[in-house]
């Protein structure tokens, strides 16, 4: 996660260490104070973990339904087959394989449609759901923007669900499917993006963007 703006005010905390005077210090707190309401944006790409899950406003896993519980997924392997050396996956460690949410780490690398870089969404056999989860840090306005992608050449369908309710969806596709969304949230509002349907061939790598603006 990036907070858009940085403080524009170094000199100020600098006098503020130094000790300053009560009105100066005033102005200090006030300016330091706004950027915990600035802009906030999320790249699920860029601020993707191997290492802590929930990562920050993240969390991976899987449900059996759009509606269903959400659990998270706990055990990370390398990717197997072509992916072999590319890909890294997150998934439940007591089902033992897919659903998955994994990404390509390297930098000039592709397998199944999986392009260097991305996240990939893989459902599960049984008619698991693979989720990545976005839980929103503070009310605001959110606008969530990015591509389900092809990836591999399998039919599934995608779905974008706020609070478990679909705001988006296209059903059985092997093609991109765009999104743009703008969605009022409170702190702690869950944004889903979900993979299934379906399981043979089924990488779909997603790049999506929110912009949280308060």
């Amino acid at each position: 996660m990036k907070i858009s703006l940085k403080n524009p005010f170094p000199q100020l905390l600098l006098s503020t260490a130094l000790g300053c005077a009560l009105a100066a210090c005033q102005d200090t707190q006030a300016e330091v104070g706004e950027v915990e309401g600035e802009e906030q944006v999320f790249d699920i790409a860029e601020d993707f973990s191997l290492v802590e899950n929930p990562n920050g406003a993240y969390a991976y896993g899987w449900k059996p339904a759009v509606d269903g519980a959400f659990t998270l997924f706990d055990t990370t392997a390398e990717g197997g087959g072509d992916c072999q050396g590319i890909v890294t996956d997150w998934f439940d460690g007591a089902i033992g394989g897919p659903p998955v949410i994994a990404k390509n780490f390297t930098v000039d690398k592709s397998c199944n449609g999986i392009p260097a870089g991305a996240v990939n969404f893989h459902p599960g056999p049984n008619g698991e759901l693979a989720v990545l989860r976005w839980t929103s840090p503070a009310a605001g306005t959110a606008t969530i923007e990015g591509t389900f992608l092809a990836g591999d050449s399998g039919a599934l369908s995608v779905f974008i669900s706020k609070d478990d309710a679909v705001v988006f969806t296209v059903a059985t596709t092997p093609d991109d499917a765009p999104f743009s969304l703008t969605e009022t949230v409170e702190a702690g509002t869950t944004i889903d993006f979900a993979v299934g349907e379906g399981f043979e061939f089924g990488s779909t790598p997603v790049d999506a963007v929110i912009t949280l603006a308060p």
